[in-house]
């Protein structure tokens, strides 16, 4: 059945269309969306053929919402292989000056290059991450088992860490599909002993 809204036609208790938009305010619509979700419910209430059960669900149209529940997380965990050590000896080729070690990951389709290195009484680990582009982060976490904040790679895939104290560290490099765990590292001058 179909029901015609006389007040939308022009005749009926409101005036016609062209009479009801002279009576709006020069400032209509409302700037600000607050103002304008009000103007809008402030209307619905004024119109006498608008049945309740409309304005209840135009006004629920206009709630927060409950964000939805989480996604179980898809991120796959990938663990990285040691392919070269230049503190190993099979290579020495590689070993670096004052004491520098660089060490090679691979992890399916990326590959890692690690260089710890000494920085004063302190150490540094820079590498770089190489394989497809891929919005990444590098998780770094201490000997005492505290992680490091994550730190963004640079446009080139690069990292560098500085400030470490020696012992054994944990890195992970956190991409948007997966997470590539690197073996623990040992960082200073008695590393090749560990490793």
């Amino acid at each position: 059945m179909y029901l015609a809204r006389p007040s939308l036609l022009g005749c009926g208790n409101r005036p016609p269309r062209a009479a009801w938009k002279a009576t709006m305010s020069p400032d209509f619509p409302p700037a600000e969306d607050d103002d304008l979700l009000a103007a809008g419910r402030r209307a619905l209430r004024e119109l006498p053929d608008a049945p309740e059960w409309m304005i209840l669900r135009a006004e629920a149209l206009g709630a927060p919402r409950a964000a939805p529940a989480a996604a179980p997380s898809l991120l796959r965990r990938v663990q990285a292989a040691l392919s070269v050590d230049s503190w190993a000896g099979a290579v020495p080729v590689l070993r670096g000056a004052a004491g520098t070690r660089q060490l090679l990951f691979s992890a399916a389709e990326y590959d890692v290059d690690l260089r710890i290195a000494p920085a004063g009484q302190a150490w540094s680990i820079a590498g770089q991450v190489l394989g497809p582009d891929d919005a990444a982060q590098v998780l770094l976490t201490g000997p005492d088992g505290v992680a490091r904040p994550a730190q963004p790679l640079d446009e080139l895939g690069g990292f560098h860490i500085d400030g470490l104290a020696a012992g054994r560290y944990r890195l992970e490099l956190q991409l948007t599909d997966r997470v590539i765990e690197l073996p623990p590292v040992d960082v200073g001058p008695d590393a090749a002993a560990d490793g």
